[in-house]
Order: structure tokens, then C-alpha cells, then sequence
């Protein structure tokens, strides 16, 4: 079953509603279900070594914005509901990248900067290497605690801020 059979009548009006403004914002038609593939396929992509430019690694990490969006949009246990479903995304995602304390130009100005924002591949490959090393980001050296299974936990000691916001543990204070 769909996430979006999952949530209340209001939740889909509100996902509805959302998708509309963002559509018109992005001139491109949404839907729910698509963005939360894009997000995990573009979360693939990171993990086999993103290829592409820095401008279209922020473009494509900018789907995590959009999801964050509806979810904001939505009662508790639709928010719940929504976290749930990119839940394994979003920790095969701080897997495959790095915090390198300062986050990546954004193309969503309409929300604070998340969590996401900060991420960058842990070894990019072509154009996104070239764009990083460009503008000063360096390479990531592993510590030698650094292990998968760190991160994985990390990612589950995530703590709630507030109902909006879901932050690392690792990252910096996010600006308010």
C-alpha cells in the first residue's frame, strides 16, 4: 500500500495542496510517491559514486528539501508517517557522504538549511570531484573509528528538535 493511502483525508488535501504550490514554484509537475523514489534512486547514485556536476548534485539533494516541505505540511502521525518511508534513504544517505562543517549552495531558499545540506560524498567521482576540490572542499580521509556501523548508529540517536526539524548529532547548530 502507498504512503499516501496511509495518511487522513486532511494529510492528502494538505499533500495535495503542497505539491500544487511546489509545482508551480518548480514549473514541474509532483507527485509524492515519484519524489520519494527520485530521493532514494538519487541516494543510489550517491552510494556508486556520484559522477555528475555539483550543480546537479544540488539539484538533486533539493528533493530532500521538497519531502521536508510536505512533511511540514503534515499532522504528527502524517509527518511520522512520511519520516518513516524515507527513514532507510535518509541513513543510507548519511552512509555514503560526509560532514565537511559548512553546507553546499542550496537551491532552497524557502527552507532552512537541512540536515542533507551539509552532505557531501564521501568519494565523488568526474565533474562533482573536480567542482568540490574547485571551490576548496578536501577529500574525505576516514578516521579510523569511522566504520559503517558508527554511522548507522548515529543516524538512530537523530534526535528531534521539534516537530520540524530532525538533526544529526554530528552536524553543526543549524541557524534559526
Amino acid at each position: 500500500m502507498s504512503l499516501e493511502h496511509d495518511l487522513t483525508l486532511t494529510d492528502r488535501e494538505r499533500v495535495r495542496e503542497t505539491l500544487s504550490q511546489l509545482a508551480g514554484r518548480l514549473n514541474r509537475k509532483l507527485n509524492l510517491h515519484d519524489l520519494i523514489d527520485e530521493w532514494r534512486h538519487f541516494v543510489v547514485a550517491v552510494n556508486q559514486e556520484y559522477r555528475w556536476s555539483l550543480e546537479t548534485y544540488n539539484r538533486d539533494v533539493a528533493i530532500r528539501d521538497v519531502l521536508e516541505e510536505i512533511a511540514e505540511s503534515l499532522s504528527m502521525s502524517g509527518r511520522q508517517r512520511l519520516m518513516d518511508d524515507i527513514r532507510e534513504s535518509d541513513q543510507d544517505f548519511i552512509l555514503a557522504t560526509w560532514d565537511p562543517d559548512r553546507p553546499l549552495d542550496t537551491f532552497s531558499p524557502q527552507l532552512e538549511i537541512g540536515w542533507w545540506q551539509y552532505r557531501v560524498p564521501r568519494y565523488p567521482g568526474g565533474k562533482l570531484f573536480d567542482d568540490l576540490q574547485e571551490l576548496g572542499y578536501p577529500p574525505y580521509i576516514p578516521a579510523e573509528s569511522d566504520s559503517n556501523s558508527d554511522l548507522a548508529g548515529e543516524f538512530m540517536d537523530f534526535e528531534m528538535q521539534s516537530p520540524d526539524t530532525i538533526v544529526p548529532p554530528d552536524s553543526q547548530a543549524q541557524p534559526t
